[in-house]
């Protein structure tokens, strides 16, 4: 009781107007077994929002007691952050009964990367202290600052986030139900599923000559894109056990101008013939077209004349390099 009569002194003494209509009580936290951690996203001037992990504490230099990460986020890149964390000591697990949950920081960091997007009035942000407790996480201070005037994500944001309007259903001439929608880190371990389904002859296809595997780093590179400087659409499906499984991928990357974008496509052997490839296509003709690229170009090789003979009924003009043994592919979009 006398602890609130002192914090109402207090406020009359700051705000002497203000009209008190009451109090909260909260229940102290629990600090033992815990560990405090800090979280803050800043705004750059360069990069726009950026989110920043390291220990708790009221002094705090961005640049040498902190990671940084771009939004947006994944578990998979919050993980990844964490443990640069770690690696670099900016973070410490100190091992105690109820420290630091792997799990629980990276949905905390990726729900953080969400609240940027999703709210792009929000300035700064300022998580200090994080209490982590096991799977608990606590925030016991949060300062939020807001813009003074309305900005938009395709403005601020270095990274485009993930384009759920460019989803789509479609049906295959089998009546089968597919799912055409851009490429998310998270589909790694199909996507490497589907690459290794393909046939030699389609692997051959599609990489111009014989190759191994695919390796992590390798898909990684090819599901963590930015949507901003290239695309890709995957179609998939339910499989017979119930599971999504990948059944074609279609990518392209820009340049720089907006000029010219070259893509490569391939189909699982076993869904060729469905219409599969031409529906990838045409999706991401659509998409070039509303992002004002002048020319979408491909290549393919003598043997992979279907391919070819795809892209010249949708409109491409098809010439033949008699030097390179390669097919050209040129689709003018404006």
């Amino acid at each position: 009781m006398r602890l609130m009569s002192l914090r109402r002194s207090s406020v009359l003494l700051t705000n002497p107007d203000a009209k008190i209509e009451g109090l909260i009580v909260q229940k102290m936290a629990l600090t033992a077994g815990a560990q405090e951690i800090r979280v803050a996203v800043i705004n750059d001037p360069v990069f726009g929002p950026a989110i920043l992990l390291g220990e708790g504490g009221s002094e705090w230099e961005p640049t040498k007691d902190a990671v940084v990460a771009l939004p947006p986020l994944n578990m998979t890149l919050a993980r990844y952050m964490v443990i640069q964390a770690l690696k670099t000591q900016k973070l410490r697990d100190r091992h105690l009964p109820l420290g630091l949950d792997m799990h629980a920081l990276c949905v905390l960091l990726t729900q953080i990367s969400h609240l940027i997007i999703d709210c792009p009035e929000i300035a700064s942000l300022d998580l200090n202290p994080v209490l982590c407790a096991g799977e608990n996480v606590t925030l016991l201070d949060v300062n939020i600052q807001l813009h003074d005037t309305p900005v938009d994500n395709a403005s601020r944001l270095a990274i485009s986030p993930y384009p759920k309007e460019l989803e789509q259903e479609a049906t295959l001439k089998n009546g089968q139900e597919v799912m055409l929608r851009p490429i998310l880190p998270e589909d790694e371990p199909k996507h490497l599923a589907f690459d290794n389904s393909l046939s030699d002859e389609d692997r051959y296809k599609r990489y111009f000559g014989v190759r191994s595997k695919m390796t992590h780093e390798e898909m990684a590179v090819l599901t963590q894109i930015d949507y901003a400087r290239e695309m890709a659409f995957i179609a998939t499906a339910k499989g017979d056990d119930g599971e999504y499984i990948t059944l074609g991928a279609i990518r392209a990357s820009i340049d720089p101008d907006n000029t010219e974008a070259e893509f490569a496509m391939a189909v699982r052997s076993d869904h060729q013939g469905q219409g599969l490839g031409k529906l990838l296509l045409e999706k991401l003709i659509a998409y070039y077209k509303g992002n004002d690229t002048q020319v979408l170009t491909g290549f393919t090789m003598f043997e992979n004349r279907s391919m070819a003979n795809l892209a010249k009924r949708l409109g491409f003009t098809v010439t033949f390099d008699m030097d390179e043994h390669l097919i050209k592919m040129d689709m003018k979009l404006k």
